[in-house]
């Protein structure tokens, strides 16, 4: 049970790094349309970056799948344990 917390714990982390990194790469793009942040392509440099956020996006859910099927398994272990 608590080896399924520890790994629950960590995906978290994983989550948080993934949402956190995704929004730095739309405040980019918001940048980079606003004419704030110079780059020598700009549309070269928003569909890298817009290909990164989707990839961010299908890292998220699909972690976020992994995680529901861990917490489904360690919350039925704690179950069989609380009522023994």
């Amino acid at each position: 049970m608590f080896d399924g917390l520890i790994v629950l714990l960590i995906f978290f982390v994983v989550l948080v790094y993934l949402v956190n990194s995704r929004g730095m790469k739309e405040a980019a793009i918001q940048l980079i349309e606003s004419e704030e942040m110079t780059v020598k392509d700009p549309d070269i440099e928003i569909r890298k970056l817009k290909t990164q956020i989707r990839w961010c996006t299908k890292g998220m859910v699909s972690l976020a799948i992994v995680m529901l099927g861990i917490g489904v398994v360690v919350i039925r272990e704690f179950a069989i344990l609380l009522f023994q």
